[in-house]
């Protein structure tokens, strides 16, 4: 895409600017132009895996399993293909992470709480917070490269029931900077019923 696709004002044009503070603040607020436009939360997009009621295609997913073209864990669950969702959900190796959230925003959560954790997760230390929701350390796919912040893991206790994998990973990438281990809350580990996941003490 050319450069000039954004400008909208004589003056914003940073080809030809030789200060190299200019060049960068004029670039910046051509990106964030286009960053606004591009907003792919906003957007109508839908997973190919939420079919918004019973299951049709079961055997589909079994056949990813089958011939191991897709890891574990990122084979979408029963929830997952019974719910219609936004395809970012469908990027977490968590499982039961993506069916808390799921459960969630069909449940209980209104258009703009859902929007939260999103913005929490993909906006972490840019804007809101000065902390970092989710770090991915090596391949996405394999959940022992993700590390939880302890500010999102207190806001978002619920999205980690049933998942203690993530303390785990998290724990290994603390200790390897040489932070002290985060405590593993009761109720990550525990197996709860569905409508339950706003319940449990904090961390």
């Amino acid at each position: 895409m050319e450069h000039g696709t954004y400008i909208r004002r004589p003056g914003e044009d940073w080809a030809g600017i030789t200060n190299p503070k200019e060049r960068k603040r004029l670039q910046n607020r051509l990106n964030k132009r286009v960053c606004y436009q591009f907003d792919w939360l906003v957007c109508a997009a839908v997973s190919p895996f939420g079919c918004n009621g019973p299951i049709r295609d079961a055997r589909s997913v079994t056949l990813l399993l089958e011939r191991g073209t897709v890891p574990g864990n990122l084979v979408p669950t029963v929830v997952q293909l019974s719910i219609r969702h936004h395809p970012w959900l469908d990027l977490f190796p968590l499982p039961r992470m993506r069916d808390n959230l799921l459960l969630a925003t069909n449940s209980y959560l209104s258009p703009e709480e859902e929007q939260e954790p999103f913005d929490d997760i993909m906006d972490s230390g840019r804007g809101k917070h000065e902390w970092t929701g989710l770090v991915v350390w090596g391949e996405p796919w394999d959940p022992q490269n993700w590390e939880v912040s302890k500010p999102f893991l207190e806001k978002w206790y619920w999205l980690m029931i049933g998942c203690p994998e993530i303390i785990d990973s998290t724990n290994r990438w603390r200790r390897l900077r040489g932070e002290k281990p985060l405590s593993t809350p009761g109720f990550i580990v525990e197996e709860v019923e569905d409508g339950d996941y706003n319940e449990g003490a904090r961390c």
